[in-house]
């Protein structure tokens, strides 16, 4: 059993078809034994990317919403969410000024560290951004890229 903190471009390797989705698949079902855990701020950029898709037309409207009710399912279900408050973004602060990340790659960055203090245990950071890879490395986590995967 592993523990993943999974940024949302990689989440959502589990939804739609990319390079890397049956890597993130082959880990991320409940019968793989993994704990999953993503940030609160994920359900906003899954909204984000899923409308992105519809206007780009690589999505229906109605594909989309049978993804996203099956994403909310598995949050409520199969991941931990942590919440971003102000412990957090104090620590995305300081992330986004060490490491010169974007604010939200800070933010998930924040929420990965709270919740491996909270869980005690080894996680893994899966993103495809190299840069946010490093500064996870930097930050002591394990990493893996979806996109290694094809």
């Amino acid at each position: 059993m592993s523990t993943f903190f999974v940024d949302t471009s990689s989440l959502a390797k589990r939804y739609v078809n990319e390079i890397g989705s049956a890597w993130v698949r082959s880990w991320i079902r409940p019968n793989a034994g993994n704990v999953v855990v993503i940030s609160d701020l994920t359900f906003v950029e899954m909204s984000s990317l899923m409308a992105r898709r519809v206007r780009e037309g690589s999505l229906t409207s109605s594909v989309e919403t049978v993804l996203t009710k099956a994403f909310l399912w598995n949050v409520e279900h199969e991941y931990l969410a942590v919440p971003i408050d102000t412990p957090v973004l104090d620590m995305a602060r300081t992330l986004v000024r060490d490491h010169a990340l974007r604010t939200l790659d800070g933010i998930q960055l924040a929420c990965a560290s709270r919740a491996a203090k909270l869980l005690h245990e080894p996680m893994i950071f899966v993103s495809g951004d190299s840069k946010l890879l490093n500064a996870a490395v930097a930050e002591g986590f394990q990493t893996d890229n979806p996109n290694s995967y094809p």
